[in-house]
């Protein structure tokens, strides 16, 4: 019985090579997709952190206004201690600003904080959440 080097098919190097980097461009675009997803998973906890901080802040300045202290005197503290600048072990937000502003009949809490995760390396996000505040006495 006689074998000839044609009738024993196979896969040459050359298909092989091609295979391989075509399973290697795969690999990295499901590395790629892996990581974009991370940065958007990651921004989204920080948005609900600042949404978090937000209401928070809201309770705050409801509590200070009701007892006719100014709406400001626990920012600097409460703003300091969610910040990430110290290693506590809390829960925070890196380059944490709150600001007040008096908005008609409420008032507007913009918070902002670092976006490492971005391509930008000082790129800010930020949320403004605004509070109606209710009338003093009875309508």
């Amino acid at each position: 019985m006689k074998f000839h080097a044609r009738a024993c098919g196979g896969f040459t190097l050359v298909e092989v090579l091609v295979t391989v980097v075509l399973l290697s461009f795969g690999a990295l675009g499901t590395a790629l997709l892996q990581v974009q997803a991370l940065k958007a998973t990651h921004a989204a906890y920080q948005r609900n952190l600042a949404s978090l901080f937000a209401a928070d802040a809201t309770e705050r300045l409801w509590h200070g206004l009701a007892d006719g202290a100014p709406a400001e005197d626990w920012l600097a503290d409460w703003q300091l201690y969610r910040d990430c600048a110290e290693a506590t072990g809390h829960v925070c937000l890196p380059g944490l600003q709150v600001e007040l502003e008096p908005r008609g009949d409420g008032w507007a809490i913009t918070i902002s904080w670092n976006e490492s995760r971005l391509d930008e390396p000082d790129a800010r996000a930020m949320l403004e959440y605004v509070v109606d505040v209710l009338p003093a006495g009875p309508p």
